[in-house]
């Protein structure tokens, strides 16, 4: 980039990137004079304005307002590649579907979609499936610890107990999950770029078992007390959406 820069002084340049990426490269480019512009989350006029550019009609729109607020979903549109996310699936699905879908269904759809839309070419398109598997097996340990960031080391442990190095290479391990996938990459520690995707995978890995009440009570609530744990307050309400049995017990 220096050297491009030297190159062409009459050139402008514009390098963009998510925040924890520019952690990994801030020291390279330190010698550089560049200036730096954060962009913010959208607020809600935004959102539906950038809606209205995608030729959504007002009566969706309207619809599309009630949903957001009746699911909780606004923090998670006001992200702009997860709101180009669900401007697809307004497209690919009519309204009434996407009012009807449970906040489950509609994190499935932008989570897998995400991974299949940037899976690198060089990779099988079978390895998407366990890139899915490890982050929802991630996601649940991280829960029953209750912790939401490990160091590497610790990511490569719970690697080798789990025993995926059967099933997915440890090689450029890290890059696959963190560069095309959930993970940020923060140098010393993992985490999920969205605490509600962590919520969401735990529910899902969770939902494995056959036993899913006994599992859960086993690791989500405290055995003197009888209370849930407070982290797994977020995730509850994915359980049930996806196990609506566990309603009455």
């Amino acid at each position: 980039v220096e050297e491009f820069i030297i190159s062409n002084p009459n050139v402008k340049v514009f390098l963009s990137c998510r925040t924890h990426h520019l952690k990994m490269i801030e020291y390279d480019l330190s010698s550089i004079s560049f200036e730096y512009v954060t962009l913010n989350k959208f607020n809600e006029k935004q959102v539906f304005k950038y809606l209205k550019i995608k030729d959504i009609n007002e009566e969706k729109i309207k619809n599309i307002k009630e949903k957001i607020k009746l699911r909780n979903l606004f923090e998670f549109l006001s992200i702009p590649r997860f709101l180009y996310y669900f401007s697809e699936l307004i497209q690919n699905k009519n309204i009434e579907e996407i009012i009807n879908l449970s906040r489950s269904e509609i994190f499935e759809d932008f989570i897998y979609r995400k991974i299949d839309k940037e899976r690198d070419k060089k990779y099988p398109k079978s390895e998407n499936y366990t890139i899915k598997r490890v982050l929802e097996e991630l996601a649940l340990v991280m829960k029953i610890f209750q912790v939401s960031q490990i160091s590497k080391d610790e990511f490569f442990t719970i690697f080798k107990e789990l025993n995926l190095g059967n099933i997915f290479t440890g090689k450029g391990l890290i890059e696959k999950l963190c560069n095309k996938s959930l993970l940020k990459d923060n140098i010393y520690y993992l985490e999920f770029e969205n605490q509600d995707f962590l919520d969401y995978l735990a529910s899902k890995e969770l939902s494995r078992f056959e036993k899913i009440e006994q599992v859960f009570f086993d690791i989500a609530v405290e055995p003197h007390l009888k209370e849930v744990y407070t982290p797994w307050f977020y995730v509850m309400p994915f359980v049930l959406e996806q196990n609506p049995n566990m309603i009455n017990i």
